[in-house]
């Protein structure tokens, strides 16, 4: 279903370029007689091409605007940017000697491993 529209869409976006020239093929008599610029002029013979002309121009002129190019409003707002500084670092002081032996359980845990009595395996049968 969702494959469906979707072509169908894009269907419509191919054959809307096309639709002046369907309602030029539609209504050929009555632009011939009535909307052709060039009646005057049957030497031309323009047949309402000029109409035809007029209105694929009309079409890509349309075609080639970007809606999102407009501005929404004419109100602007000037935002507010506003910054706090949480933290403050001073790089001229020199950093504690933080340096902790982290060496001291490992000792105590590897002495436990050598202490500790071991069970004896289980007797079976």
């Amino acid at each position: 279903m969702k494959s469906t529209v979707i072509l169908f869409v894009a269907f419509l976006m191919l054959i809307k370029p096309l639709w002046p020239i369907g309602e030029y093929i539609m209504n050929y008599d009555y632009i011939v007689k009535n909307l052709c610029e060039n009646k005057d002029r049957p030497r031309l013979k323009c047949n309402g091409k000029c109409y035809l002309v007029k209105q694929l121009a009309k079409q890509s002129e349309e075609t080639n605007t970007n809606p999102f190019k407009k501005e929404q409003s004419k109100n602007k707002t000037q935002e507010i940017v506003f910054f706090q500084l949480l933290f403050q670092f001073d790089l001229k002081k020199e950093p504690e000697n933080t340096l902790e032996n982290n060496y001291k359980t490992t000792s105590e845990i590897i002495s436990k491993l050598l202490i500790t009595d071991l069970s004896p395996p289980p007797k079976f049968g």
